[in-house]
C-alpha cells in the first residue's frame, strides 16, 4: 500500500500518531510489518506543544491537525524500537503494583 500513495504522490507517505497507554502497540506493529514509515509521539510532548495555542479546541479533528503540524514543524522524532521481552517485563511489572496495591488495600481493610 505504501508504494502505490508514493507512486501517486511522488512523496513517501508517513503515519503519525500519539501513544495511548498500549492500545497504538497493535497499530504499531501492524505499520511496521507492512513497511509503512511510522512515528509514535508522546501524548506529554503532544499537548505542551499544543499549549502554545490561543484557544484550547479539544476534538479528534483539532489533535489530528495538530500532530500533522508537529511532524511538518520537525518536532517529531523517531520513536526508539525494543524487544518484545522489554514490552512483556514492562507488563508485569504494572501487573505486580496493581497486586501489591490490591494486597495493600486488603489488609487495610482487614
Amino acid at each position: 500500500m505504501p508504494s502505490k500513495l508514493k507512486e501517486a504522490s511522488g512523496v513517501e507517505p508517513v503515519v503519525v500518531f500519539k501513544a495511548t497507554e498500549h492500545y497504538h502497540r497493535g497499530l504499531a506493529g501492524y505499520l511496521k510489518r507492512s513497511g509503512w514509515i511510522h512515528y509514535i509521539i508522546n501524548p506529554l510532548q503532544a499537548k505542551r506543544s499544543k499549549g502554545t495555542q490561543l484557544r484550547k479546541v479539544k476534538t479528534d479533528a483539532a489533535d489530528a491537525w495538530h500532530i500533522a503540524e508537529m511532524y511538518y514543524r520537525g518536532d517529531v522524532k523517531a520513536h526508539r524500537e525494543w524487544e518484545e521481552s522489554y514490552s512483556e517485563l514492562q507488563h508485569l511489572t504494572r501487573q505486580h503494583e496493581f497486586v501489591t496495591a490490591m494486597y495493600v488495600q486488603a489488609k487495610l481493610n482487614s
